[in-house]
């Protein structure tokens, strides 16, 4: 097969009925509301690991505001949790892939004006979510913690992102399908059916006790492994390609990758979970472990075309979160394919080992990536440098040290709690005390992480007060153009 350029799908053959707009002219199209989604996206990100880092406290200090019902630690982790995925990883994926497929496909973003009401309703939900979790309304299932009153929309908004989505997609003037696009596609069409699926069946409270943990699991896996992975992995295979300005090294390596995922990922997830028949945890392992080859050939492909970078190249300001992105993919298919195998999940299977893995792909890989994909694309739609350009290197560090010490604490902890646990002569208690030191450590993590996130959030509001400035000056509004003053 060939092999397609980093910034634009070679050109094909075939005539074009309309002539492309230029990059300015795409990225002008939908700068509203894909700014828009990035300033919310951030903003939850930052209330939700400032909950996170109230919750982490409290493991410490259980007396702190336990007079407040909404700041229990039983309420503040799924509130985070549902921020990260809802309100960050999702809205800012499909900000990300909005992009990417006006980009690749060489059209103007349709029907803006629908795309920003998608956005509104999509946040509404989200808060919505917010405040009932925080109220104690919530379904008490991971990673579908949102109750029913934001089901509705949520998933109104979704569907009018994923029609303009879906209708830039079909005004492309591009037509050849670079590798972003499969995993987008199959994202935007993935999520509305697991979503109304599960809503469905958890919400209508006919379903025996003994399925709604199948539903819920396979729910949440299918989002983080499918949905939200496929976003990220859709926008590395067009950033590592443009930050190194080489060719993606092999699309059949890309191509293998993505039918592996797409066939496997979405079985796994309950080798931790007991409480389901034993054939779907089998399943589950079986799976887990073959996803193994399809993420090796990702990581693969992503680390010869960097390892093939020009050196007249000049790389942009986030290229560091993906560099330190895919070696974090492999780490988490290694580490996930040996913990699910039986003899490794009877020790690390209900520790904080688990909780550890789950970080490691949504803000190890899934964050960090879709983090520099904001802040190489937040300049392109405001048409205006970052204000303080030297910021950047410093917050991409620590967001990375954060990640760092929420992650390898809690493998670590994890493995020394089971292995504790595995012995019946060490009391509960002092397994506890042995895996409480690895734990404190995640607070420092997530202080790191959150402070970041806070200095990401003001510049990227700089961002877009500065733009604002610029094309409201009185200077520009009179231009000579052929003569004359527009």
């Amino acid at each position: 097969m060939s092999v397609s350029a980093p910034l634009t799908p070679a050109p094909t053959t075939e005539p074009c009925r309309f002539a492309a707009p230029t990059a300015l002219e795409v990225d002008a199209s939908g700068s509203l509301p894909l700014i828009l989604m990035f300033v919310a996206g951030i903003a939850w990100l930052v209330l939700g690991s400032t909950l996170g880092l109230l919750a982490s406290v409290k493991l410490h200090a259980p007396a702190m505001l336990s007079s407040i019902p909404a700041l229990t630690y039983g309420r503040l982790i799924p509130a985070q949790n549902a921020l990260f995925l809802y309100g960050f990883a999702a809205q800012v994926g499909l900000a990300v892939a909005l992009w990417i497929v006006s980009r690749l496909g060489r059209a103007k973003i349709v029907a803006p004006v629908v795309l920003t009401i998608g956005v509104l309703l999509w946040n509404l939900g989200v808060l919505t979510g917010f405040l009932n979790i925080l109220a104690g309304n919530w379904t008490g299932m991971g990673r579908f913690e949102m109750p029913v009153s934001s089901v509705t929309p949520m998933f109104v908004g979704y569907l009018l992102i994923g029609i303009v989505a879906l209708l830039t997609f079909k005004a492309r003037t591009v037509s050849e399908l670079y590798p972003s696009m499969w995993f987008i596609l199959a994202s935007l069409f993935w999520f509305p059916w697991i979503y109304a699926t599960a809503s469905y069946l958890l919400h209508s409270g006919f379903l025996r006790a003994s399925a709604i943990p199948v539903i819920a699991g396979w729910y949440g896996q299918n989002l983080v492994s499918v949905v939200l992975l496929g976003f990220a992995v859709g926008a590395c295979y067009y950033f590592v390609p443009k930050l190194t300005n080489h060719p993606l090294s092999s699309r059949g390596l890309a191509m293998f990758g993505f039918w592996g995922l797409l066939v496997l990922a979405p079985f796994g997830g309950f080798a931790a979970t007991y409480a389901v028949p034993r054939w779907v945890i089998s399943m589950s392992v079986v799976t887990t472990v073959l996803c193994l080859i399809p993420i090796a050939a990702h990581t693969l492909n992503w680390i010869q075309t960097l390892h093939t970078k020009s050196k007249n190249s000049k790389e942009e300001s986030g290229s560091i979160y993906f560099r330190v992105a895919v070696p974090f993919f492999a780490v988490y298919g290694a580490l996930g394919a040996w913990a699910a195998l039986p003899s490794n999940n009877a020790i690390v299977g209900f520790t904080w080992f688990q909780a550890g893995l789950s970080q490691l792909l949504e803000y190890g890989f899934v964050g960090l990536v879709l983090l520099g994909s904001v802040v190489v694309v937040a300049p392109k739609l405001t048409q205006t440098e970052w204000p303080i350009q030297k910021l950047l290197k410093p917050l991409s560090a620590l967001s990375i040290i954060g990640v760092l010490f929420m992650t390898l604490p809690l493998l670590l902890g994890g493995w020394i709690q089971g292995q504790g646990l595995s012995d019946a002569a060490i009391p509960f208690v002092d397994v506890s005390k042995r895996a409480f030191p690895f734990v404190a450590m995640t607070t420092v993590g997530i202080l790191l992480f959150a402070l970041a996130q806070v200095l990401l959030l003001l510049h990227l509001v700089a961002l877009c007060g500065r733009s604002l400035f610029n094309c409201c000056q009185p200077a520009t509004w009179f231009v000579v153009n052929k003569g004359g003053a527009r």
